[in-house]
């Protein structure tokens, strides 16, 4: 189960190994608790959870990324590697644009420095065909087809 936004600050991640008996969590959060004031909601927090009986066949992924939650499952087909995404807003602005291709650039990263067979990238990308955001994600998913088609001859 892929999880966005949960808004859990990051002593209470814990909690979602509280769903249900048979599931373990990971994620991050994206609460700074550095502030001794918090105001406002906090943004994103992303989360995989994943059956207690497949967990040795599953290699956590740690990033330093809040919006991105990675794993690989090992199996009879080969590495699956999942990606949880909790893609920025666009609020119109250039800081907007950045973070999107910020988060992209992460994304990328995770892709190529991790060995998988098979991928699922899932979650909200915040994105539809009317935002600007969008030619960024189709070239994104462009360029990582063809960079894989090239790889798998």
């Amino acid at each position: 189960m892929l999880l966005q936004e949960h808004w859990l600050l990051p002593d209470e991640l814990g909690l979602l190994n509280n769903v249900h008996k048979d599931f373990i969590a990971w994620g991050s959060s994206a609460v700074n608790i550095t502030d001794d004031v918090r105001h406002r909601r906090p943004y994103g927090g992303t989360t995989i959870l994943y059956k207690k009986c497949i967990a040795q066949n599953i290699n956590v992924i740690s990033l330093q990324n809040t919006r991105l939650s990675a794993i690989t499952l090992s199996s009879d087909i080969g590495k699956l590697l999942i990606v949880n995404v909790y893609a920025p807003c666009d609020y119109g602005s250039v800081q907007s644009m950045d973070e999107y291709n910020d988060l992209l650039g992460a994304l990328a990263s995770v892709l190529l420095t991790t060995l998988f067979e098979h991928c699922v990238i899932a979650g909200d990308f915040n994105c539809d065909r009317e935002s600007r955001f969008y030619p960024l994600l189709v070239d994104f998913v462009h360029s990582i087809t063809c960079m894989y088609r090239t790889w798998s001859g």
